[in-house]
């Protein structure tokens, strides 16, 4: 800074027309010594930025997804082991608020938190058959149920409002005549729906009590050639992440789902 002053008080003993010169000549040095100054600065930033790029997290180290969903389609009827759930699957949650009025909130209240259901300890060592599509993602659970609501008519009322011994009698005589859901990625939804919220969204329906209705879908969601016990309705529950039942009730549920299994196997022809 002494040098600097020393220096203008130098120009200013000089005569006037030189002075003016030597001083326009000094201003500029200044600036210019600025511009050189900012100009490192800035070589200096994008260096180091450039020594960023390409390393660090590259691409984004998380895919976008979360669960993959490979490995699960939405066809039905194959059989496989129950087992331990090896599978891939949804943890389930449903994604949002139902369309009948039940809100993801309550849901989330009555379901386990986290993870996928289906991979903790506990499922029992039983063959699920075709409930093993309850292990299908969320999404496509959810999309089931709609499909559901979508394909039902007013004649299905009929078999859901009856108790598990009537619809049983119904299906075991007159099989193919009764109006009713068929798809078992579809009644898993229904019966996720009902177990979950005491109440089924099916219009015009109101069930002899939530285990006839939920025996109803769990019943028509088994193969027909695997019975339904209370290791199923135990592992059933654990795949779509569903709280522990009463033992008393579990039992219930799971006679009454055998009930409707083996009527339908009967009216089907296949006994």
């Amino acid at each position: 800074m002494k040098v600097l002053f020393d220096s203008f008080k130098n120009l200013s003993m000089m005569p006037k027309q030189v002075f003016i010169v030597a001083l326009s000549f000094f201003v500029l040095s200044i600036y210019l010594g600025s511009q050189f100054a900012s100009f490192d600065l800035i070589k200096n930033a994008h260096a180091e930025e450039s020594g960023h790029s390409g390393g660090g997290h590259s691409g984004g180290g998380h895919s976008s997804g979360g669960h993959s969903d490979d490995g699960h389609t939405e066809g039905e009827g194959d059989d496989h082991k129950g087992g331990k759930g090896k599978g891939k699957g949804g943890s389930g949650h449903s994604g949002g608020s139902h369309s009948g009025g039940h809100s993801s909130g309550t849901e989330g209240q009555v379901l386990r938190g986290g993870g996928k259901p289906w991979s903790r300890e506990g499922i029992p060592e039983v063959e699920l058959g075709r409930l093993n599509v309850g292990r299908a993602p969320t999404h496509v659970l959810a999309r089931a149920e709609q499909e559901a609501l979508s394909s039902y008519t007013s004649a299905m009322s009929q078999l859901y409002n009856m108790n598990t011994e009537s619809a049983a009698a119904l299906l075991q005589a007159k099989y193919s005549e009764v109006a009713r859901i068929d798809s078992p990625l579809q009644n898993l939804a229904l019966y996720k729906d009902i177990m979950t919220f005491g109440k089924t969204q099916l219009p015009g329906v109101t069930p002899k009590s939530q285990l006839d209705l939920a025996a109803i879908f769990l019943g028509s969601a088994s193969d027909k050639s695997i019975p339904v016990s209370e290791n199923t309705v135990i592992a059933i529950n654990i795949i779509l992440g569903l709280v522990p039942m009463k033992s008393e009730d579990m039992k219930v549920l799971a006679s009454k789902a055998e009930t409707i299994r083996a009527a339908i196997q009967v009216g089907h022809g296949d006994r």
